[in-house]
């Protein structure tokens, strides 16, 4: 069980308001790092009426990630196109997820709550509405339901009637805002709730290194600098000055060990992934990769599709798919260091590249303010 770096011993590691798709999957994501999680919601139970209709190809990866797995596919089904009256749009099938796919809402939250009943960890108090929030530094205390609950975090995903929805930051000490709580966005096809999603995919990778002590909490200031250019990351945890895939989400393909199969986040594993056509520890000082270890930093060597797999063992794995090699090789790269969230942090044109990421990495996360540093 992690130690959460707060002072006091609070009630809880992170404290989220509102159950909603958005509330769900952070809470999950946070409960599967080990962090003692608790949501609040003041409706007595889940929404029957869907106010969403479809999510996007990221929706569906973080929904993997959160151990929806399989379930997905009988949850929704891709869309080929939709047909409006001046207007038909059409979808391109990638090999992983579909670009859009029709959901039923209800359907999809009782799925997440099927997850977070397997997560001991994970607390869902419903019938509770959050009245006031103050911030004491060290932690945070939360009215609710006429109790005091202190958390060394509160993350707000209420929606449009956040009780802090005044604000028009998206940090203020210790509370934080994701989703609909600082921003309105349209329902249709699922915008808001896709960028809320996302929000929690940003979030929790962040709060795991912050409670860690493994990144300073200034980390979570660039949590408002991600979001103003979600799609590629134009500035933010990213490295300043690499190639053309910096900021852009890794996609999602197959790759394949002795042993398994399968989608690159569930082969390899979550979190930070150093991937490179050749052996990345080679190149890296023992500082180096003891930092990475420290922050559960998965390092593999990707190999061409067609080697054997009884080749692939020992930190490599196959591009069985052919995807992630040619996809280095048009920008001229020969290796990435790819974010929890899947965007990419940096790439790298030759190894000396590769020390020079993990380094600027460690340095970003342990800055005591943080600067936004654009892209080059």
């Amino acid at each position: 069980m992690p130690t959460p770096s707060a002072h006091s011993c609070p009630d809880t590691d992170v404290l989220v308001v509102g159950h909603g798709p958005v509330g769900q999957v952070l809470g999950i994501l946070l409960a599967q790092r080990g962090w003692l999680t608790t949501v609040v919601d003041p409706s007595s139970a889940a929404t029957s009426i869907p106010s969403v209709i479809g999510f996007d190809s990221e929706t569906m990866r973080v929904l993997a990630s959160a151990g929806l797995g399989t379930r997905l596919r009988q949850i929704g089904v891709p869309a080929i196109c939709l047909e409006f009256e001046n207007a038909t749009l059409r979808f391109s099938q990638p090999k992983r997820w579909a670009c859009l796919t029709l959901f039923h809402q209800p359907a999809l939250q009782a799925a997440l709550a099927d997850r977070e009943r397997k997560l001991p960890n994970l607390t869902v108090v419903r019938g509770v509405e959050a009245a006031l929030l103050v911030d004491r530094g060290g932690y945070a205390e939360v009215v609710a339901g006429g109790d005091v609950i202190t958390a060394s975090w509160v993350v707000g995903c209420d929606g449009m009637h956040s009780f802090h929805h005044e604000t028009d930051r998206w940090r203020s000490g210790r509370i934080l805002l994701a989703g609909d709580s600082a921003n309105l966005a349209p329902l249709l096809a699922g915008p808001g709730m896709c960028a809320g999603i996302r929000d929690s995919s940003n979030l929790a990778w962040k709060l795991d290194l912050v409670l860690r002590d493994r990144a300073n909490e200034a980390l979570l200031d660039s949590y408002a600098v991600e979001r103003q250019n979600p799609r590629r990351l134009s500035s933010g945890v990213v490295h300043p000055a690499t190639g053309d895939h910096t900021g852009q989400l890794l996609p999602q393909a197959s790759v394949a060990t002795a042993d398994q199969r399968g989608a690159l986040d569930d082969v390899v594993g979550r979190g930070f992934v150093l991937m490179s056509t050749a052996p990345p520890k080679e190149v890296l000082t023992d500082r180096l990769r003891a930092f990475l270890h420290d922050i559960d930093a998965h390092v593999v060597q990707l190999l061409p599709a067609g080697t054997p797999l009884d080749q692939a063992g020992g930190g490599t794995v196959v591009d069985v798919d052919d995807v992630y090699l040619p996809y280095l090789a048009e920008a001229g790269e020969i290796g990435a260091l790819v974010r929890p969230d899947f965007y990419l942090f940096g790439t790298a044109h030759d190894e000396c590249d590769l020390a020079d990421l993990v380094d600027d990495l460690r340095e970003q996360l342990f800055r005591r303010r943080f600067r936004p540093r654009p892209i080059e």
